[in-house]
């Protein structure tokens, strides 16, 4: 019953979605939608518990929807979809989706999507998978990485690099992240939700999972990293108070530079409390991304 009232749900946000009217007033009518009707999950049950899931907001999707221009992209991918909502703005005929869970990956199949798979989105994927897709969107479980020491040193040297520091400051999470990320086009864009916010130390560096983040930003163009407030953006969805999207738009044909210091991004560690301040940060990483191509376009005329 839950699964099929948060699918019921989905479908009225992408009715509102495929309005012809600018996305700024699509969105309002989104957030009225959540603030006034939308019922709250808070509470858990045995698969809630066991596949730690944590739907990500209909509002999000369709901003992220915009970020990674899922409306024209001709293969899109996410390798832990639940029931749809983070690809709630992509065309079903062009998406990949893939869920672990029997009850949440039937509804998936009911919406026609051009694949639907349950492979373990904690190992690697199938080769044919690598570099193949436009868009990656995924919001992968919060939990702690179980896997021996050993499990954790191979799968970093073969997958991340055998960057240092990471098999000893990594969470499930980062893992399925960096391993989605293997399947995204080298001019690609990205949207990966995890746990925790980003902060500073006395130093001025990203005080926590500091590893990570340097290995992302080594390996792909991080456009931005937003802490969310989770009691006011996923209350509704029980989820927990401090999560993080991070905006990722391609891969580094070579490996340099680490994530930026205060000084670098002095407004990192704000918190993003509602969703019309989320679409206006993520607006901005559009922007500044269009401005930089254009930079690009007249170093090469």
């Amino acid at each position: 019953m839950r699964e099929m009232t948060e699918y019921s749900w989905l479908k009225y946000y992408q009715l509102i979605n495929a309005e012809v009217t600018p996305f700024a007033d699509r969105l309002a009518k989104m957030i009225a939608f959540w603030q006034h009707l939308q019922p709250s999950y808070d509470y858990s049950d045995s698969s809630k518990e066991l596949y730690k899931q944590y739907s990500t907001p209909c509002p999000i999707g369709a901003i992220l929807a915009q970020y990674c221009f899922t409306d024209r992209a001709e293969c899109i991918f996410d390798p832990s979809a639940g029931n749809g909502l983070l690809v709630m703005g992509a065309n079903p005929a062009k998406t990949h989706v893939n869920e672990i869970d029997s009850t949440r990956r039937a509804i998936l199949k009911f919406q026609n999507f051009k694949k639907v798979t349950n492979y373990n989105a904690t190992q690697p994927f199938d080769q044919k998978l690598d570099h193949y897709f436009d868009a990656v969107l995924t919001n992968p479980p919060f939990t702690k990485w179980e896997e021996d020491q050993f499990d954790k040193k191979y799968l970093v040297k073969k997958y991340f690099n055998s960057y240092r520091g990471l098999a000893q400051h990594m969470r499930l999470e980062h893992l399925m992240c960096g391993l989605a990320l293997n399947t995204l086009k080298a001019d690609g864009k990205a949207a990966l939700i995890i746990l925790g916010h980003v902060y500073f130390d006395r130093n001025g560096l990203i005080a926590k999972y500091r590893p990570f983040f340097n290995w992302l930003c080594a390996q792909y163009y991080v456009d931005d990293i937003i802490n969310l407030n989770g009691y006011t953006l996923y209350n509704k969805q029980g989820a927990v108070p401090k999560t993080m999207l991070i905006l990722i738009s391609g891969r580094k044909p070579v490996s340099f530079g680490v994530a930026p210091n205060q000084k670098q991004a002095p407004g990192l560690d704000q918190v993003v409390d509602n969703f019309h301040e989320l679409w206006q940060r993520v607006e901005t990483s559009m922007q500044t991304d269009i401005k930089e191509m254009i930079r690009q376009m007249k170093m090469v005329t």
